[in-house]
């Protein structure tokens, strides 16, 4: 409401001056006052004077001369302005500011207050003159008011004095609070709309902020006179300055809250995917997740999707490391790190986990005359825990198989023999872990069956016979 204010009166000011029916002032040199100024112009020009108060006739409201080495006439008319012929954009913020801070400030009623504002205004809009205080009319310089002048420019300097996080930019993660702390110690005169911050001892707290930019802005103003300040000008007079409250000061604070993920994916080191190796399963790692100094903070389990997702986590570094591995694989003993950062809130890993395989060997060997020699071209179904047929070995020249087999239960099976020998019964292996195995099997010639032969009997030859005669009859 303030700023809609400020902008009526200023478009109102602009347009007076141009108005032919615009409202005039007139203004007069009032009481004098117990302080003597010289003015030396960068011409070494010397102008000298009791001090005395300029006001608006009718009102009786102070003003300041803006123009140092022009009078004042009083039956000159005067219209309101913004944008004082005279003064720069800067000059006419610092003029302000000593107007509003000087004269009837709070505590500022003595007249000294109007001596001390109106030397440093002249100071500013003519640097390259000399303005100062002298012991007597055109006497000699002397320093006064120090003490006051130090006073109001430490108002103007915290009037103008940002906070330290004012027009920055910040970076957060959905869900998180932000807590910043003012180095310049003046966010306490400041305010803002925002439900979202609150401001408490020299901090802005910020929370609940949503997804993408979110823009507060504070604001200070000192509506101490409870009116603007107005610049005049006229013709042929010196233009002046009346005291009122400053623009409002303000500053805005970016926050860009964005969604971070640390996504998981799972895979086989030997397939190059997230499918199980056999009968060794991925899901169930967990992994063990710290921050940049090495502290736990999460531990994170492989779901049976072979992935695990991890939302939102602070921008910043981040260490993993796997404390338990998934049935049927090997612990990976890396340590990985990443770093979370605006540019780059999503972080997608593939990690890998070896499935254990161990070595088995088979020792194939026949009994011939009670030696044991090597038996070739031996062949061995393999079957997994399903009863499923996986691959079939034959023995080599030295009657031997080397094959590797990942984690689970097998059945081996002997399909081919040396003529005229056994073959062994099926037997089970078992892989839980890296460790070698070996097995020696023998095969054994088959025993013949024991027959005796014996000739017929005296009887059996009798009647064999009669039963031929009785044939022939």
């Amino acid at each position: 409401m303030k700023k809609l204010i400020f902008a009526l009166i200023g478009a109102l000011l602009l347009i007076a001056p141009y108005t032919t029916h615009a409202e005039t002032s007139r203004f007069y040199e009032a009481e004098y006052i117990r302080y003597t100024w010289n003015r030396v112009t960068s011409n070494n020009i010397k102008f000298y004077q009791q001090a005395r108060v300029y006001r608006e006739q009718g009102t009786n409201n102070h003003v300041y001369c803006i123009e140092p080495f022009v009078g004042l006439v009083d039956t000159k008319d005067y219209y309101s302005t913004i944008t004082p012929e005279n003064l720069t954009k800067e000059q006419i913020e610092r003029v302000s500011q000593i107007a509003h801070f000087g004269y009837n400030y709070k505590d500022h009623f003595d007249i000294k207050w109007y001596a001390i504002s109106q030397i440093m205004i002249w100071r500013t809009v003519d640097p390259y003159a000399d303005f100062y205080f002298t012991n007597k009319l055109n006497g000699t310089r002397i320093t006064l008011l120090e003490a006051e002048k130090n006073e109001i420019e430490n108002l103007i300097t915290r009037y103008n004095t940002l906070p330290s996080f004012s027009n920055q930019t910040y970076n957060i993660v959905k869900g998180e609070s932000i807590i910043l702390e003012d180095q310049n110690n003046v966010i306490n005169d400041y305010t803002t709309t925002s439900n979202q911050v609150t401001i408490e001892n020299n901090k802005i707290y910020l929370k609940d902020l949503n997804l993408g930019e979110n823009i507060i802005t504070f604001e200070k103003e000192d509506t101490y006179y409870n009116k603007p300040l107005i610049f005049y000008q006229g013709k042929d007079t010196q233009n002046l300055l009346m005291t009122g409250d400053l623009e409002p000061k303000t500053f805005q604070v970016k926050i860009i809250v964005q969604e971070t993920e640390l996504k998981i994916n799972k895979l086989d080191k030997d397939t190059d995917n997230n499918k199980n190796n056999g009968t060794a399963q991925l899901e169930g790692a967990i992994y063990q997740l710290y921050d940049s100094n090495m502290n736990e903070l999460d531990k994170l389990t492989i779901d049976e999707t072979h992935q695990v997702t991890l939302k939102n986590l602070k921008y910043g570094k981040y260490f993993l490391k796997e404390i338990k591995a998934g049935t049927g694989y090997e612990l990976d003993q890396n340590t990985y790190s990443f770093e979370l950062l605006p540019e780059t809130p999503t972080i997608e890993l593939n990690l890998y986990n070896q499935v254990i395989k161990a070595k088995v060997t088979i020792n194939k060997k026949y009994i011939l005359n009670d030696e044991s020699l090597p038996e070739e071209n031996i062949s061995f179904n393999i079957y997994d825990e399903n009863n499923q047929l996986i691959k079939t070995v034959t023995t080599n020249n030295l009657g031997i198989i080397e094959i590797d087999l990942t984690y689970g239960k097998y059945k081996l099976e002997q399909v081919t023999t040396t003529p005229g020998y056994d073959t062994i019964d099926t037997f089970e292996i078992i892989i839980e872990n890296t460790k070698d195995q070996a097995f020696n099997l023998f095969n054994h010639k088959i025993k013949v069956p024991y027959t005796k032969s014996h000739k017929p009997s005296l009887l059996l030859r009798i009647l064999s016979i009669i039963l031929l005669c009785f044939a022939n009859v």
